[in-house]
């Protein structure tokens, strides 16, 4: 395990040192829009998705609204983004309830990695050939396993839910 964490820092040291990731609002920029694929054990659904990302009067910062379904069932994401250290790839997620979400990007992908209501989520909004893929894993902490001993101790988490979205500017 110690081998593959030195690996894992010696790759992430040349990959930032051969390229430097900033953010290109004019790709990003727009109203996308897509089928959401919401994948669980045995069964799965889908849900018509919309993501619109916009400039603000605020220099630097971006509106950041999802929208999930149509008519009665239509659930609304309000979100603001902007830079923390640009330079290093630090954004936030701003719900403006007072949750702020450390929003990490580079390689022209947008990730995050956070913990509400003992649920784990990792989401990624990665824009590749003018679309937008999105993909957010669930997974319980309680449903941990632990393996190996010390040092070399590993906790795994199964994920439950794959979100997966292709989303195409409208």
């Amino acid at each position: 395990m110690k081998r593959l964490i030195v690996l894992f820092v010696l790759i992430s040291s040349v990959g930032f040192a051969q390229s430097k990731q900033t953010f290109n609002e004019k790709d990003w920029l727009g109203n996308w829009k897509g089928t959401l694929n919401i994948i669980m054990a045995g069964k799965s659904n889908s849900v018509s998705m919309n993501l619109s990302i916009y400039k603000t009067e605020t220099p630097d910062r971006y509106g950041w609204k999802t929208t999930y379904g149509e008519g009665a069932s239509k659930l609304e994401k309000n979100y603001f983004m902007y830079p923390k250290d640009s330079e290093r790839g630090e954004w936030i997620l701003d719900e403006e309830n007072t949750i702020l979400l450390d929003f990490f990007y580079g390689d022209n992908q947008f990730h995050s990695f956070f913990e509400t209501q003992n649920i784990l989520l990792s989401s990624r909004y990665e824009l590749k050939e003018g679309k937008i893929f999105a993909e957010v894993l669930s997974a319980q902490k309680e449903k941990q396993s632990k393996s190996g001993t010390g040092k070399e101790e590993v906790i795994s988490y199964p994920i439950y839910v794959i979100q997966k979205a292709e989303l195409k500017r409208d």
